[in-house]
């Protein structure tokens, strides 16, 4: 499905600079003109109404900012893009798609790098009681797609909460996200639209917890 999407990035990852990737636009339009495709049409089943927007305003550059970054080449070897009806800078989470050869795609969301405030307004949640949150990992439709992926976390239990608490060590957690990868195989795959369809389904009521446990929208009552 995604074929040339990733024999275009695959390339790219090995002659990753200005005058090869000229030489080659069109390729890249081509790449880019069919992970836009693949995305839009999963948008019906997802509700998100694309309306006048462009593409990106969902999608994200695939030129990299090499100002203060040691890594020098210009380009990423990836497409990625927002799955949120508000687009990549809505003020809530949204699920995250990722497109990359060497078995590298993804569908993640969650709090990847949340401000202070944010973490404690989680943790404080966790506190308070963690059943709803471990309701939700622990749901089969959320385990047979996704995994918590608990990225950094601190050694010790943070200042000023309890160490001998049942959610211990979810108040260790820096990040909080769950993710999916696919193989290669599985992104060319005719199923492949269902998968993700299906993915960013069950992560869903993980985003939209974790929204009002850190105070990124107001509760409903």
């Amino acid at each position: 499905m995604l074929e040339h999407t990733l024999s275009f990035l695959s390339d790219l990852a090995l002659h990753n600079d200005r005058p090869w990737f000229e030489a080659h636009r069109d390729a890249y339009e081509r790449a880019k003109e069919e992970v836009e495709g693949f995305v839009f049409g999963l948008f019906p089943a997802l509700g998100i109404d694309r309306g006048s927007h462009k593409a990106s305003f969902w999608f994200h550059r695939i030129y990299r900012d090499v100002r203060f970054s040691r890594e020098k080449t210009p380009y990423k070897i990836n497409f990625s893009c927002s799955l949120d009806p508000e687009g990549k800078k809505g003020p809530g989470l949204g699920a995250y798609f990722h497109v990359e050869p060497g078995h590298e795609s993804l569908v993640a969301g969650g709090l990847w790098a949340p401000e202070p405030a944010v973490l404690k307004r989680f943790r404080l949640d966790m506190e308070d009681g963690p059943r709803a949150f471990l309701k939700i990992i622990e749901a089969p439709g959320f385990k047979k797609y996704l995994h918590l992926h608990e990225g950094e976390k601190l050694r010790r239990v943070p200042k000023g909460f309890p160490e001998d608490h049942p959610a211990a060590e979810l108040f260790k957690l820096k990040q909080i996200t769950a993710w999916r990868t696919f193989t290669d195989a599985e992104v060319t795959s005719s199923t492949f639209a269902d998968e993700v369809i299906a993915t960013v389904k069950a992560l869903d009521p993980f985003l939209r917890y974790l929204e009002e446990a850190g105070g990124l929208v107001k509760a409903v009552d």
